[in-house]
């Protein structure tokens, strides 16, 4: 392409443009949850730390924000979804943590239910940080796996 940069042709996005344009995807992405775990888990993540600090993230990058923020028994979830995303492994094996993943997304979506704000914590517009639904589970009974799904010992 030849021209000017975008930035000096359009004016930045609105955020209420941008939060409902996220909020909106919402039933598409709970739609796909079956089948494409890793990425479905990552991207809601994705939605709710855009929400909650007005940056967007890669999707490593947005589960790194967001595995402090999890209670303990959700991380392995994230974590999973995570190394699964990383380490470039096509074939996704949930194993054990399947039935976690539902609850998982159950709470990511109430904790972007708590983000949805207004307006971004800190700026009138969305700084890019890399420029360019029933319990199938109890969330405790993801205790103690690892992200690999292989025994740490």
């Amino acid at each position: 392409m030849f021209g000017p940069p975008a930035s000096e042709l359009f004016g930045p996005v609105p955020w209420a443009d941008t939060r409902q344009a996220l909020l909106d995807t919402i039933p598409d992405l709970l739609s796909y949850l079956e089948g494409d775990e890793r990425n479905v888990v990552l991207t809601f993540v994705r939605i709710w730390a855009t929400l909650a600090t007005g940056t967007f993230r890669s999707k490593d990058g947005a589960a790194d924000w967001a595995l402090p923020r999890l209670p303990p028994e959700h991380r392995p979830v994230l974590e999973r979804a995570r190394w699964l995303y990383v380490s470039g492994i096509a074939a996704e094996d949930w194993g054990d943590l399947l039935p976690c993943v539902r609850p998982f997304v159950e709470h990511v979506i109430g904790e972007i239910e708590a983000a949805r704000r207004p307006a971004p914590p800190s700026d009138t517009r969305l700084q890019a940080q890399h420029p360019g639904l029933g319990r199938a589970a109890r969330a405790s009974e993801c205790h103690g796996e690892t992200p690999t799904g292989r025994d740490p010992s």
